[in-house]
């Protein structure tokens, strides 16, 4: 009878690795045990790359926040450098 492992497995499309890579990165699925070694290394790397971009925008809005709150409401407002008399 053959096995699994004596076909050889198909790679992953890149639509199929996207969706892998999301599901992995929103914590919706575990890595899959047994891809490919070219899949394992382009699925890491896609959800490395997404982690990565989900982690800079959250303290760029952190930052970009805390920036806003310590503007003063006149600080907003002001466009222009105050006259002297």
């Amino acid at each position: 009878m053959p096995r699994p492992e004596d076909f050889p497995q198909q790679p992953m499309t890149d639509e199929q690795l996207a969706r892998w890579a999301d599901r992995i990165a929103d914590g919706r699925d575990a890595f899959p045990a047994d891809p490919a070694d070219a899949d394992r290394t382009r699925l890491a790397d896609a959800v490395r790359r997404r982690l990565r971009d989900r982690f800079i925008h959250h303290v760029a809005r952190a930052i970009a926040a805390r920036v806003a709150r310590a503007v003063t409401p006149t600080e907003k407002s002001s466009h222009h450098a105050p006259t002297q008399v």
